[in-house]
């Protein structure tokens, strides 16, 4: 609720129809932030996307515009 970009980006996803697509965590939440710090999240908003349900390592998107572009990438090419 504090952070401006990860509100523009919660608008952005709804906007897209793609909210029911993503998990949103509040790292102001102690077990987010312990994940976050866990898998190496170090800057918000952050996004992970895990394509073979956790057996490597996913890399990190940082920002919302490069957020946007791996959401579109994943979600909207693959119709």
């Amino acid at each position: 609720p504090y952070c401006g970009a990860c509100t523009d980006l919660k608008h952005r996803l709804n906007d897209l129809g793609w909210r029911d697509k993503v998990i949103v965590l509040n790292f102001h939440e102690e077990w987010a932030n312990l994940i976050a710090q866990y898998i190496g999240i170090t800057a918000v908003p952050s996004m992970i996307i895990d394509t073979d349900n956790g057996k490597t390592n996913s890399p990190i998107y940082i920002g919302v515009g490069e957020i946007g572009r791996q959401l579109y990438k994943h979600l909207e090419t693959k119709k």
